[in-house]
């Protein structure tokens, strides 16, 4: 499990792991979007989007191989990411260098 503090207005952009997330937010606010970057995917380059806050108790299930991003809407945003390893950034792809 992993804790993140964000200042408002931070974007942190699309980054794909081999391992599933489950994201929560337990204070502050977050735009959150998720899409399929698997090329075999029957939902291939398909996105989703939330906002995750404090007070709607949201929780976003990112599965492997997908790409994540977020914007943090409020000051001093904490998130919560459950992972079933150990997060090894030369384990991370970002989006810059994928070809989709």
């Amino acid at each position: 499990m992993y804790l993140h503090l964000y200042l408002q207005n931070v974007l942190r952009g699309i980054h794909i792991s081999p391992y599933a997330k489950l994201l929560t937010c337990v204070r502050g606010a977050v735009y959150d979007v998720v899409i399929d970057v698997r090329p075999d995917s029957p939902t291939f380059l398909q996105w989703s989007a939330v906002h995750l806050t404090e007070e709607n108790c949201r929780q976003l299930f990112i599965p492997p191989h997908c790409g994540h991003a977020f914007y943090s809407l409020q000051d001093k945003t904490t998130v919560v990411y459950s992972q079933v390893r150990v997060i090894i950034e030369s384990n991370e792809t970002h989006a810059t260098k994928m070809r989709l």
